[in-house]
């Protein structure tokens, strides 16, 4: 209980600090924004997701859908400059050698290092996942409410694409030549191969085989099936 207790204690400081900064309500204001151009209205023309040049209607499971593989892909991209700096703010301000002489284990420091990723995405989403129910009350097709459906695909496709940002924010944190610019411009890369490559390549017949749970950490293979 002590360790989860110290583990809490830096994920809910990292989470006020970052709380302070116009930086994260600057990118909570984006996001709402476009969140909402995710759902364009009936006769707009525009498409944020199709399937066969067809959307489903403004539904609950709808939203939550298109919202989850939106902030899987888009979000494990824009996400990573957003959380990434802590760790190496520690080691620039000195913290870490105060942490060092405390009982933290050096696993319990990254494990509240990665969950304060988490805490911050986890606010991201839901600010968008807000607008998104609102977008769907204003275009009106349907307004049920079902606060599973509109979840689910954010438990099952966002998170774990957004947990392996987080374990990379921390990674290039702690490898001294990936800690600035090189560092940032090396993501990029890394997202378009890892995240955004797949989204290209799945095979999205009626016919084809359930893809298998690691196919892609966007999730667009599963969402595609």
């Amino acid at each position: 209980m002590e360790a989860l207790r110290r583990i809490v204690a830096i994920l809910l400081a990292d989470l006020r600090e970052r709380t302070r900064t116009p930086r994260f309500w600057i990118v909570l204001g984006l996001v709402g924004v476009a969140t909402w151009y995710c759902f364009p209205a009936v006769d707009s023309g525009h498409l944020a997701i199709s399937i066969d040049d067809a959307r489903g209607r403004y539904s609950s499971a709808w939203t939550g859908m298109t919202l989850g593989l939106f902030y899987s892909t888009m979000l494990a991209w824009l996400g990573f400059y957003l959380v990434r700096g802590t760790v190496l703010r520690d080691f620039d301000t000195r913290v870490w050698q105060l942490l060092v002489a405390t009982p933290m284990t050096r696993r319990g420091y990254l494990v509240a290092k990665w969950g304060s990723h988490m805490a911050v995405f986890s606010c991201v989403i839901a600010v968008g996942l807000v607008v998104g129910v609102l977008a769907q009350w204003v275009r009106g097709e349907d307004r049920a409410f079902n606060l599973v459906e509109l979840l689910k695909p954010v438990l099952v496709l966002t998170l774990p694409s957004l947990s392996l940002t987080a374990f990379f924010a921390i990674l290039f944190d702690m490898v001294p030549m990936l800690r600035r610019t090189g560092g940032n411009v090396l993501y990029f890369f890394v997202w378009l191969l890892i995240f955004a490559g797949f989204t290209s390549s799945f095979d999205q017949g009626v016919n084809a085989a359930i893809p298998h749970i690691m196919s892609d950490p966007g999730g667009f293979s599963l969402a595609s099936h």
